[in-house]
């Protein structure tokens, strides 16, 4: 499973792969999507701007989230526990965990 992981990252464009990994994450609620709606879905989504003030709320998400920033968490290590995070986050946000935490990837300096 790796292999094929590093093979998908290596020879997609990160447009698609961001966009397989939002199929991934949102499983439960695209399996019944049609096809066409869910392609429209994702250019919104890639589209997607975003102001100050919604910048500001992500900030202040993340920084209310220790278990995604600080190592020294307990639970910081739990991939599954990030991923909630991340949903909580996207849900505040009316937007998708892999936007949410490409925003941030690229709104800070993360260490």
């Amino acid at each position: 499973m790796r292999r094929i992981k590093t093979w998908v990252r290596t020879s997609m464009y990160q447009e698609r792969f961001t966009n397989l990994s939002i199929v991934h994450m949102e499983k439960d609620v695209t399996k019944n999507m049609d096809t066409e709606l869910f392609l429209i879905i994702i250019k919104i989504l890639n589209n997607m701007e975003w102001n100050d003030e919604q910048s500001l709320k992500l900030i202040q998400l993340y920084k209310d989230h220790p278990i995604l920033w600080d190592p020294t968490c307990s639970q910081y290590k739990l991939g599954k526990k990030k991923i909630e995070n991340w949903r909580e986050i996207a849900t505040e946000l009316n937007t998708n965990a892999v936007e949410a935490k490409k925003k941030i990837e690229s709104t800070c300096i993360l260490s």
